[in-house]
């Protein structure tokens, strides 16, 4: 059996997609551990307005998770939670820090 992976390990990243803005926003999930599949991303922004947002799509042509919903515009920097489940377990990590603070594309932070 082999042994059970913890996503804290890793510095997992997120990476700003193109065409983001306050208005709708996308992100790459990168350095997540492949073994694990990723079940759920949410967005917090710093409006105060909204907890925690579930994306409403995922663009597997370019591995972006989408968010839409939630009330805008959405206002920088922004916080992440992501869900994983492999055979083992289900393990979510969030960012206590905000990880993105621009809406430029490739601009990244980590977890």
């Amino acid at each position: 059996t082999p042994a059970p992976i913890d996503i804290s390990d890793y510095e997992v990243g997120i990476e700003t997609c193109a065409n983001s803005n306050a208005w709708w926003y996308s992100a790459k999930v990168t350095n997540f551990p492949s073994s694990i599949t990723i079940t759920s991303v949410e967005m917090k922004d710093s409006s105060g307005n909204n907890d925690w947002i579930e994306y409403s799509q995922y663009a597997e042509w370019n591995d972006c998770w989408i968010f839409d919903q939630g009330n805008k515009p959405y206002t920088l920097p922004l916080a992440f939670r992501i869900t994983g489940t492999d055979e083992v377990s289900t393990q979510t990590i969030d960012s206590q820090d905000p990880v993105i603070t621009s809406y430029d594309a490739g601009s990244t932070g980590s977890m």
